[in-house]
C-alpha cells in the first residue's frame, strides 16, 4: 500500500464514489486515537475515490482514495489496478 499526503499528476476527475462503508478491515500502520482502548479494533468507515491516474512510464492505472477510519483519522491511499482487484476480492469473501 502506498500512502500519499497530497494528490498529484493528471487525474481524471470523477464524482466521489463511496465504495465501501463500515467494512471491518484492519487499520494497518496507523495509530489509534489516545481515548480508544487497545481492545477496540479500528476499521474503515468510508472509502471515497478521489482520482485515477495513468502512470506513463509503467503503463498502469493508479487509483487514489480518501479513507475515513473509525478513530476519526483520515488517510490518502494509492493503489495500482492489480492491488485494487486483490483488495476487492478480499472484501467479497
Amino acid at each position: 500500500m502506498n500512502m500519499n499526503d497530497s494528490a498529484h499528476g493528471d487525474y481524471m476527475q470523477s464524482n466521489e464514489a463511496s465504495l465501501i462503508e463500515r467494512a471491518p478491515i484492519p487499520h494497518d500502520g496507523l495509530t489509534v486515537a489516545p481515548h480508544r482502548t487497545q481492545r477496540e479494533a479500528v476499521h474503515i468507515e468510508k472509502i471515497m475515490l478521489k482520482g485515477v491516474q495513468r502512470k506513463r512510464a509503467d503503463k498502469y492505472w493508479e487509483y487514489t482514495f480518501k479513507v475515513n477510519w473509525s478513530d476519526l483519522s483520515v488517510t490518502t491511499v494509492t493503489k495500482t489496478h492489480q492491488e485494487l482487484q486483490e483488495f476487492l476480492l478480499k472484501v467479497k469473501l
